[in-house]
């Protein structure tokens, strides 16, 4: 196998872009990164093909210090990229790709997320939960960085730049807010579809309004807001290790379509857990904890 690196993510996107939108819904965090990158591009950006002989077979995409997104990689290659970016500090993807890298490549894991990715069915969103959904404008900028750098605090997670929060306002999502008499209680991002592929992310009620059914509520609001934009199908990542958000998206409409993982691997002197260029980082989950985590 061959593996190419560009430097043009444009022309990088029209290579690549038809064999990733085979998959969009296990490349949607890939496809996102890909598009973010179009949009700003990034010099130190590591933006590789993977070629047998003149046919490409798959595709990665590393923004420093973060972890490379693997998700397009055909798991019985995997093990022939290991070194070929020597400067990798973790792997980002599927599970059965994730883990034949970690095989291949041999340095210990410092850091191990558990993620399933999941995608919206028939949806029902909550009955009774008073207030009303909208979708956030530029007026409420200030709003949404003071309510994301919240969810970044209790999380633990990097906070979200203002210029991708501009970003989001801009087009390249829509940030959705749940208001009751007046006060905003909940948020949730529903980013532009790819490949017909609309990805939520960023659930967040603040404390003093959580267990009043606010998130399910933002969130079906969300995903009914991405379909009505032509959305075909919605995907959300949670975190396995939190039993709370595996158990409210079935309820809404969701079921489980595979498993990802996020690693950071030793040797990496980095300080920010994994993720990506702006606000197309990694698939962190759309909800962690009681508040959600990241914000990809």
């Amino acid at each position: 196998m061959e593996v190419r690196r560009h430097a043009d993510p444009v022309s990088f996107r029209a290579l690549v872009g038809p064999l990733l939108r085979t998959a969009p819904a296990r490349n949607t965090v890939l496809l996102t990164l890909l598009e973010s990158l179009c949009r700003e591009p990034d010099d130190g950006a590591v933006l590789l093909s993977l070629h047998d002989g003149d046919v490409l077979v798959g595709a990665t995409v590393r923004t420093p210090p973060y972890g490379v997104v693997v998700s397009g990689v055909p798991v019985d290659r995997a093990a022939e990229i290991v070194g070929v970016d020597p400067a990798v500090p973790g792997y980002t993807g599927p599970v059965d790709v994730v883990e034949a890298l970690l095989a291949a490549d041999g340095r210990p894991v410092l850091e191990r997320s558990d993620l399933r990715l999941f995608a919206l069915e028939v949806l029902v969103p909550p009955s009774g939960v008073p207030g009303a959904p909208r979708a956030a404008t530029a007026d409420d900028l200030d709003l949404l960085v003071a309510r994301l750098g919240e969810f970044a605090d209790e999380s633990g997670t990097r906070g979200v730049p203002v210029a991708a929060v501009r970003g989001w306002l801009a087009g390249s999502a829509v940030p959705v807010l749940w208001e009751r008499e007046g006060e905003v209680v909940a948020l949730a991002v529903a980013r532009t579809a790819i490949a017909g592929t609309a990805r939520i992310s960023a659930v967040h009620t603040p404390r003093e309004h959580r267990g009043r059914g606010f998130g399910a509520a933002v969130t079906a609001a969300a995903c009914a807001l991405a379909r009505e934009a032509g959305a075909v199908r919605v995907v959300l990542f949670t975190d396995l290790a939190n039993p709370v958000s595996n158990r409210l998206y079935p309820r809404i409409g969701f079921v489980a379509v595979e498993d990802h993982c996020e690693v950071r691997l030793q040797g990496w002197d980095g300080a920010v857990r994994l993720g990506g260029a702006g606000a197309e980082a990694a698939p962190v989950p759309a909800r962690r904890a009681a508040a959600g985590r990241g914000w990809s």
